[in-house]
């Protein structure tokens, strides 16, 4: 695991010592900040030059070095392969698991590796009785080429895993398809494999491993908003509102009483990430535990538990794949790069919004008159808007946080980010950290080139999109929740999920499958004002 912060405490403590940090205080605005950042060199303990913009470049020049430490390697899958076929041989199914499917995630997406190890995978599977799973790397394996010379291992493997699902129909298919291939078997192989055809015939007459494999897996019911859904706040009860004063600023106030276990907000997140502790045992786009993954087809860091969660999460993905080591450095900092991940696909011809528009958005450079508009006359949003008579957050449709992208990150945007109120050695670890990444994703990614309009000077482009970085780090310090796992109990139902509560104020915040939903944890009466509380489950 690597670990940025000793760089950004150094430099920290270099400005402090030099006094330069009196100087980025004066600094009235995140790009004027990141813009002294990229410049600033100070004269350290008298003789030492220390150039900040060039500190941070080593330290990426030395993690660039690492990237091939997170790609794909034909030799590492091999060895892996052999390590899985030996722990198979001896029983070990565990360890053999563990083994292709560390295989899997370092094999070229062309290596011929690649459908062995879905192979292997699948008869471990079906060793161990996951037998659904064994008949997903069934397909992966012929998918992704596996030698015809071979295939009557699946075949034979396959028609067992219908017969013991229950599955008759398809175990008819696929006998059929077993019963044909006796045809082009390799002489060497004919003899078995006719003898596991007889065999798998005989068990079909006598209905021996036919019968029905149920999930026994615990359903939790839809929860549902009560009283309704909100028409201000997009994914709020009905029974609150949306108010601003001086005392509160922007805040929720309880309209109706609302009892206690009340589902009172549900949404899914602007953006979400990974713990590093996690990567190699849950999906990146939805999650949920990977039981059965399959890996990204150009680094090894990542995995998703389906292919259709691997294409969802390109979006992003392509932007940090092989540098994933450098963005999970640098803690929260990463999820605030993943705001910016996502929205790339919105800067498309598609959207027509462009780089620069977005750029200009969330660093701050535009009039408070500059709005664009798509073929379909419709107006975007940027950072000065005019917001007279309207909640900041709230579109001019009325309401906050709507489904439409734009509305989404409108509501994200506006999350207040306090960056005045925090120190200045704060704000400068925010800004190093912002260049740090910025500089990353840029040298390493195609992220520029799947922007439609990019600046000319490199400089202040990279102060421009640092600042954004900055600004959602310093919002998620004080807006972004740890997820709280829901651990539903024998009968199932959604009311019975057991919890272990670190912290309880009035408003319980934990993850529905992929929703986030908020839970009343005390009775709230009209006009009761709302806090959120961050619950943590181990």
């Amino acid at each position: 695991m690597y670990n940025c912060q000793p760089l950004l405490d150094r430099l920290t403590h270099v400005l402090v010592k030099t006094g330069a940090i009196e100087e980025f205080s004066m600094k009235e605005t995140p790009l004027e900040k990141i813009k002294f950042c990229l410049e600033k060199e100070v004269i350290y303990d008298t003789d030492i030059k220390i150039n900040l913009r060039t500190e941070i470049q080593d330290l990426l020049n030395a993690l660039y070095e690492k990237c091939g430490d997170h790609g794909k390697s034909q030799d590492f899958a091999l060895q892996a392969k052999n390590k899985g076929s030996k722990a198979y041989l001896k029983k070990k199914d565990a360890e053999a698991l563990n083994n292709f499917t560390e295989c899997l995630s370092l094999a070229p997406t062309e290596s011929t590796i690649l459908p062995l190890a879905y192979a292997n995978r699948s008869a471990v599977l079906f060793q161990m009785g996951r037998y659904e799973e064994a008949l997903q790397d069934m397909n992966r394996a012929e998918e992704n080429g596996y030698p015809a010379a071979l295939q009557h291992k699946l075949l034979t493997r396959r028609c067992h895993c219908y017969l013991i699902l229950g599955k008759e129909d398809e175990a008819k298919a696929s006998f059929d398809i077993c019963k044909k291939h006796s045809r082009v078997i390799p002489p060497e192989s004919k003899e078995k494999y006719e003898k596991a055809v007889a065999d798998l015939e005989q068990k079909m007459m006598d209905n021996t491993l036919i019968r029905k494999v149920t999930n026994c897996q615990d359903v939790l019911h839809d929860p549902s908003i009560i009283k309704g859904e909100s028409s201000v706040v997009k994914y709020m009860t009905s029974a609150f509102e949306l108010r601003v004063n001086d005392k509160y600023g922007r805040h929720i106030v309880a309209s109706d009483d609302v009892s206690k276990g009340s589902v009172v907000f549900m949404e899914k997140p602007y953006a979400a990430i990974l713990l590093p502790e996690y990567h190699n045992s849950h999906c990146h786009t939805c999650f949920t535990p990977a039981t059965n993954p399959v890996p990204c087809k150009d680094c090894r860091d990542v995995i998703f538990c389906k292919e259709e969660c691997r294409d969802l999460g390109q979006k992003w993905h392509q932007y940090e794949c092989g540098i994933l080591h450098i963005l999970s450095s640098v803690g929260i900092a990463h999820l605030a790069v993943r705001f910016c991940d996502i929205t790339p696909k919105l800067w498309s011809i598609d959207t027509m919004v462009t780089e620069s528009f977005i750029l200009m958005f969330v660093s701050g450079i535009t009039s408070k008159h500059s709005v664009f508009s798509n073929e379909k006359n419709r107006i975007l949003f940027c950072r000065d808007e005019v917001i007279e008579g309207r909640v900041a957050g709230v579109g001019k449709n009325g309401v906050y946080n709507g489904t439409d992208w734009a509305e989404g990150y409108r509501a994200v945007y506006h999350l207040m980010p306090h960056f005045n109120k925090c120190l200045p050695e704060d704000q400068l670890q925010y800004c190093l950290a912002a260049i740090l990444l910025t500089n990353a994703v840029y040298d390493k990614t195609d992220f520029r080139k799947h922007s439609e309009d990019v600046m000319k000077n490199d400089r202040l482009e990279i102060a421009e999109f640092a600042s954004a970085i900055m600004r959602h780090i310093a919002q998620l310090v004080s807006n972004a929740h740890a997820v709280t796992q829901i651990m539903a109990s024998s009968c199932g139902d959604f009311e019975s999920c057991c919890l272990e509560l670190r912290e309880c104020l009035r408003v319980t915040k934990l993850r529905y499958g992929s929703e986030s939903i908020e839970l009343a944890h005390e009775l709230l009466k009209f006009s009761d004002v709302l806090t959120l509380a961050s619950v943590s489950n181990d």
